[in-house]
């Protein structure tokens, strides 16, 4: 190859990027809200909380690994994860805004707890936004290796089963009195 010649541009190198940058921030954005939280003592419907925003880093992050393999069954697992994910940002955006709005008043006073829901509202929209965009670049993709329905079917359920699994949890977290 000469050095006028481009190198062929690899279709999944920004998605694994972006995947992994997002759940190194996803996991970064604990910090803080473990330092407030624990502190406190908390019961074991906010400690169920943590566990499924670990788990969704986690995702982010085997994710970006994965994409850096090429293979099929990166982009099937990654159409799972992202389907997974945009559920989570969407269930939780709704759970979490029910919340915010409920306790409005008193969180404009505290900020503390404006910091705590910011940084959550702030990673469940990049969920949300990111991931629609992501999966139909993964179906793209997977359509020029004829794998497209597959893809797309696999999503589709896995948004499905995990838009209803995580919203029964967020309705246990956030049951009202």
């Amino acid at each position: 190859m000469t050095s006028d010649e481009a190198a062929p541009r690899d279709p999944l190198r920004g998605l694994a990027k972006a995947n992994i940058i997002l759940g190194i921030a996803s996991l970064i954005r604990f910090g803080p809200e473990l330092v407030l939280i624990l502190q406190q003592r908390p019961n074991g419907e906010y400690l169920a909380l943590l566990a499924m925003d670990l788990v969704i880093a986690g995702l982010w992050l085997k994710s970006g690994l994965s994409l850096r393999k090429h293979s099929e069954e990166a982009i099937r697992f990654v159409s799972i994860a992202g389907a997974v994910i945009f559920a989570h940002g969407g269930a939780s955006g709704y759970f979490f805004g029910r919340e915010l709005l409920r306790f409005s008043g008193n969180i404009l006073r505290e900020p503390q707890i404006l910091a705590f829901i910011g940084s959550r509202f702030l990673i469940y929209a990049i969920e949300f936004a990111y991931w629609p965009f992501a999966l139909i670049r993964l179906s793209n993709l997977a359509s020029a290796k004829g794998r497209r329905p597959e893809v797309v079917i696999i999503a589709a359920w896995s948004f499905v089963i995990a838009a209803v699994a995580q919203s029964i949890v967020l309705s246990v977290v956030f049951k009202r009195p």
